[in-house]
């Protein structure tokens, strides 16, 4: 291989982490975000500043309301489950925690289900959650309780 392609494979490969890093840091700071918009609407830090109401507090930061409801219910909700850590959190990622929160809201989302979700890419969790989305089956990972074997599904290349 020459200098040059080794130099090229170098530097894909700090880019390639770099973008994994910088992904990182944005789930992480999504669940900080989240934990602050929690507090504040707790403390009602709108009032404190001399906001009218928390939607203009929310207004200020060009938050819309519907958003920084979905986050403060993944630290009060989905956070909140005992199988659910921060770490958890930022290992999922925004999307598909809050593609989660439904199954939370109801009470049905389970550790083995977490568990899977945080190995599957969000095209499989959505069709996992029944979506419309063209996937298919090609490996399982194993429940740690009981053992049953669940399909991962892979996307199909067009």
């Amino acid at each position: 291989m020459s200098d040059s392609a080794i130099t090229l494979r170098d530097t894909a490969e700090q880019t390639y982490e770099h973008i994994l890093q910088c992904k990182f840091n944005i789930n992480a700071n999504f669940v900080l975000m989240a934990k602050l918009l929690k507090q504040a609407k707790d403390e009602r830090h709108w009032d404190t500043l001399g906001k009218e109401t928390w939607v203009s507090y929310l207004d200020e930061l060009d938050i819309h309301p519907d958003k920084a409801q979905k986050m403060i219910r993944i630290v009060e909700e989905l956070i909140a489950l005992p199988f659910v850590s921060d770490a958890g959190a930022i290992l999922m990622g925004e999307t598909k925690c809050i593609r989660l929160l439904p199954m939370v809201s109801k009470g049905e989302l389970q550790e083995w289900f977490w568990v899977i979700a945080l190995e599957d890419r969000d095209i499989d969790l959505r069709a996992r959650l029944g979506h419309n989305v063209e996937v298919e089956l090609d490996r399982t990972i194993a429940c740690p309780h009981c053992g049953f074997e669940f399909p991962i599904p892979k996307r199909k290349e067009k």
